[in-house]
């Protein structure tokens, strides 16, 4: 993230043990530290509880560089780590750390259980400038800063799905709140003992999903199936609306892999396992 130099950056984290809110803590419950370009600095980081478990760390860097801030409690792990470019002048007005509308964005799955680790990008409403990226916590949630206006929210975790994919969201008032809601994506257990799911997502440039791309399998040499029927035939599926697909593939048989609308193209042997992710694929 950017801002300029002399501006006040506040970074709201959440604090929970076992799902539960901690609360009641104080400025002097976290161990602080700093860093400006890679060597410490004495500009000091002040925290303090907004309430529900949530605090927010304040701190001004004063001159141009890259800032990187730490902070954790004196009795357990990491709270949150987050880097700043500094700038002389505002690069970015409209993604702060906190802004005038304190947005909490929650993910479940079909469950209503909550979903952590996921990734979402937070976009303008026409998606051609992304702002940041955000992750939920163990409780689901993530709380950030906007200005008001309309975004559009593009999450993402492997093996879930976000049929809702971009999600608008508007922010206005002191607050915003929004869930989003995650089918979990699962692998197909093959048809037969010599086959490989192989699965992976199509995306774009940018990282978002590709949705209902074209995704084929060229065979390359000629091997049995269990059944003595000759797999010499072109496999070809399309992504759902999070960029997921999955494709069986004959083990140890050659294949080229296209995805056009990613421009990929990959040859390789398919691995002898039930399942096997693309992109771990050498």
């Amino acid at each position: 993230m950017n801002t300029k130099a002399g501006n006040e950056i506040k970074y709201v984290f959440s604090v929970f043990v076992a799902l539960a809110p901690v609360v009641g803590l104080t400025n002097t419950d976290f161990v602080k530290y700093v860093y400006k370009n890679g060597v410490a600095s004495a500009v000091a980081v002040v925290v303090s509880e907004i309430g529900s478990g949530h605090y927010v760390a304040s701190y001004t860097p004063d001159s141009v560089g890259v800032w990187f801030v730490g902070v954790r409690r004196t009795t357990m792990e990491l709270a949150f780590e987050s880097v700043f470019i500094v700038n002389s002048v505002d690069i970015d007005d409209m993604l702060i750390p906190l802004g005038t509308s304190m947005v909490t964005i929650s993910v479940e799955d079909q469950d209503a259980d909550p979903v952590e680790n996921v990734e979402i990008s937070i976009q303008n409403e026409t998606q051609t400038v992304i702002f940041g990226v955000v992750k939920t916590l163990q409780s689901g949630s993530v709380i950030f800063g906007l200005n008001p206006g309309t975004y559009q929210l593009v999450p993402f975790k492997k093996l879930h799905d976000f049929s809702g994919t971009p999600y608008e969201l508007v922010v206005s008032g002191a607050t915003t709140t929004d869930t989003i809601v995650a089918q979990r994506n699962l692998i197909r257990s093959p048809s037969s003992p010599n086959k490989c799911v192989l699965w992976g997502y199509t995306v774009n440039a940018s990282g978002d999903p590709i949705k209902n791309s074209e995704v084929h399998a060229y065979p390359l040499d000629i091997v049995s199936s269990d059944n003595d029927v000759i797999d010499n035939k072109r496999r070809s599926t399309r992504s759902n609306n999070s960029g997921f697909f999955q494709i069986e593939l004959t083990q140890t048989q050659r294949v080229r892999i296209e995805i056009p609308a990613s421009s990929l193209s990959k040859t390789f042997a398919v691995p002898a396992v039930t399942n096997k992710e693309l992109t771990t694929i050498a």
